[in-house]
Formats: C-alpha cells, sequence, structure tokens
C-alpha cells in the first residue's frame, strides 16, 4: 500500500468519525436550550395575563368613571398590551431574520420586566396602560421562541407523529418549519408567498385567541360577583357570579394553568396520534362554545364540594377544547409555509394578526359586560329558594 492509499483511508476514516460525532450530537435531545426558550416564552403569557385577577378591582381602586365603568376600562388596560404588540410582532420576526434570535429575545424579556415595574407602581390608569404598551411593544418572544425551536429539533426522533402516523410533524405546537420541499424563490414578493393557504390558518388562530382572551378576561369577574339568589333556574345564564374572594379566584387561575399544561404534555399528543390532526381539531371546534355556554350555570349549584368539583371539571373540559386547536391551527400554518426563509416573517405575522385580534376583543367585551349589567339589573324576578 503507497503512502496516497494511507492518506485516503486515513482522510476517510476522519470523515466517518465526523459524521459519527453529528451523528451523536443530533442524536442528543437539546434539554437545556429548550428549558431556557421555555422560560422566556412564559415572560409572555405572564406579563399579559398576570394582571386579568386583580385588573376588575384595581379599576375600582383608581376611582371616579374609570372605576364606574371598571369592565370596560380592564378590557381597555388588557387591549393596550395587545395593540403594541401588533404593532412590533411582524417587526421583530423579520428583525430575528437578519440580527439573530438572542438579541431579539432578550430585549423581549427585558421589556417584560419593565412592564411588570411600570403597571405595578401606577397611581392611575394612564401610566398602567403606558406599562402594558411597553410590554407589548417590546415582546417578540412568540415567533422568534417558535422558530428557535424548530431550528433547534433536527433529529425526526424527537418530532411525535401528529398526521394520523404519516407525517412526522416537527415540534408540536409550533409554526417554525415548513412541511414537504422547500420551494426557494427569492424573486417572489412577500405578498405573493403568503397565499390564501397561509392565511386561512392564521385568521383561525387569530379568532381562537380572541374568544380565549376574553374567557380569560372575564372568568375572574364572574368568580368574584356575587351570587344572584333572585334569578329562577330556568333563566338562560343568570346574572349572578360565585362570590369569591380575589385571593381565592387567583387559586382558581393557578391550578387552571396547571391544568393546562397536563392536557398540554399528557393528553393532547396520545389524542392527536390516536385520532388525527384534522379529526381531532374538528371535534373540540364544535364543542368549545357550549363550554361557554354552560360556565353561567355552574352559579345555580349549592356552595360546597359539588359546586367545587364542577368548577375545576368545567375548567378542564374548557381547557382541552382550548389547548387543542391552538398547536394544530400552528401545524396548519407550518405546512402552509413555502420556505424555510420565510420562517421568522410568518411566525412575526401570526402573531401580530393575533395581537391586533386581542387588541379590540377585551375591550369589546368588557363593554358588553358592562351593557349586561346595566339592563339586566332592570329585571326584576322572584327570589330562588
Amino acid at each position: 500500500m503507497d503512502s496516497q492509499q494511507v492518506q485516503d483511508a486515513e482522510s476517510e476514516g476522519n470523515e466517518r468519525s465526523n459524521a459519527s460525532e453529528v451523528s451523536e450530537a443530533d442524536a442528543r435531545f437539546p434539554t437545556e436550550q429548550l428549558f431556557f426558550l421555555a422560560l422566556c416564552r412564559i415572560a409572555e403569557p405572564v406579563a399579559l395575563t398576570s394582571v386579568f385577577p386583580y385588573a376588575y378591582d384595581m379599576m375600582k381602586w383608581f376611582g371616579g368613571d374609570v372605576g364606574e365603568n371598571a369592565g370596560f376600562y380592564s378590557g381597555v388596560l388588557m387591549a393596550a398590551f395587545s395593540l403594541a404588540e401588533t404593532l412590533t410582532s411582524f417587526m421583530w420576526g423579520a428583525l430575528s431574520d437578519r440580527i439573530g434570535r438572542k438579541p431579539v429575545l432578550i430585549l423581549g424579556c427585558a421589556g417584560t420586566m419593565l412592564s411588570m415595574l411600570v403597571i405595578g407602581f401606577s397611581p392611575n390608569i394612564y401610566l398602567a396602560i403606558l406599562g402594558r404598551a411597553i410590554g407589548g411593544g417590546l415582546n417578540g418572544n412568540i415567533g422568534v421562541v417558535q422558530t428557535m425551536v424548530g431550528e433547534l429539533i433536527t433529529n425526526p426522533k424527537h418530532e411525535p407523529p401528529l398526521l394520523d402516523g404519516t407525517v412526522e410533524e416537527t415540534s408540536y405546537g409550533t409554526d417554525s418549519t415548513a412541511i414537504g420541499p422547500a420551494t426557494k424563490n427569492p424573486d417572489l414578493k412577500l405578498s405573493e408567498k403568503l397565499t390564501f393557504k397561509i392565511w386561512n390558518p392564521i385568521i383561525a388562530v387569530c379568532i381562537l385567541t380572541s374568544h380565549t382572551l376574553n374567557y380569560i378576561q372575564l372568568l375572574p369577574i364572574f368568580l368574584q360577583t356575587p351570587r344572584d339568589t333572585t334569578v329562577p333556574k330556568y333563566y338562560l345564564g343568570g346574572i349572578g357570579g360565585l362570590g369569591y374572594p380575589l385571593y381565592k379566584t387567583g387559586q382558581v387561575m393557578g391550578i387552571g394553568g396547571i391544568i393546562s399544561l397536563g392536557v398540554q404534555s399528557l393528553l393532547f399528543p396520545p389524542c392527536t396520534e390516536y385520532f388525527g390532526v384534522i379529526p381531532t381539531f374538528a371535534v373540540v371546534t364544535v364543542l368549545h362554545p357550549l363550554a361557554y355556554f354552560a360556565v353561567s350555570y355552574l352559579a345555580f349549584i349549592p356552595e360546597g364540594i359539588w359546586r367545587t368539583i364542577a368548577l375545576y371539571s368545567w375548567i378542564t373540559i374548557r381547557t382541552i377544547f382550548s389547548v387543542f386547536p391552538y398547536p394544530l391551527l400552528l401545524i396548519f400554518v407550518k405546512r402552509a409555509t413555502p420556505t424555510d426563509s420565510m420562517l421568522g416573517t410568518v411566525n412575526g405575522i401570526v402573531a401580530s394578526s393575533g395581537a391586533l385580534f386581542r387588541t379590540f376583543s377585551p375591550p369589546a367585551a368588557g363593554y358588553l359586560q358592562t351593557l349586561g349589567e346595566r339592563a339586566i339589573s332592570h329585571h326584576e324576578f322572584s327570589p330562588v329558594p
């Protein structure tokens, strides 16, 4: 064997060794990276929803016209975050494609901290709204985190089979990689790439996030509103609540978050694998409105263990109907994304469009809540024994 053959053999051996190292690196699940990404991702819903349990009481504390219309102004407070997020999410998504994911991620976390401090020290509604706007305007973490998850999950073994076992998605609950062959064409304009096939699931995501936010906003009000014993049981919906104190309302919301985590991690993967994406999505979408209709009748259950069981049973069922559709819709968005180079941009559009819907839905829900309370208070009913 001459020296050239020896060199070729050594070179081939080195290539195999390098390939083996790369293969081993890909085989490892990026636990540490995903853990820190999860912490960053949690910051956005914490900033968005942490004020929900006490927003109504906060408006009452401000007093004046704000206190008299607490339902409406609490909705305005919620909307400030989403409005600012609407105006900036697309920019953060596109910026992350240019300067990298980490700088945008760090800035989003810093904006969340600043927002919470401003809201905590707000003496009036104007400063509180400013704090919410800061949190929404500087928060571009939604699309960036989803994109980073898709970039980290490169091993097909880590991709759960979600489409009836025929297609393996690249990390459920994220819309960060495109399914199918990449059809990159840099000559196409952005408007030509964003076809109706992409906008259809994006609009569905917007509707889902809109009415889900309305639920999160109105549930604390329902929990704290005193029970009205003058409403007959046959009355459609009733007007009273459960009469819970603020601390117990916070407990219910916290337990609801734990239930949501369990549903997402324990129920969602096996259900979608067994029934398939489309059948699961169809069932939960059709049944979701029934959960909203049933909640008001919890007030007619006498206080005690049965009301508690009914409340948390209802929260579990509604959580299933709410948690399941979101990652499924993001899968549909992911499948419709034509090129890998558009991932950050599409994620930004999803976040921005959803924030736009969340901007108008809380004030509208709060206003309807106020109108309903005023209108129904003029009716008189015989006391319920």
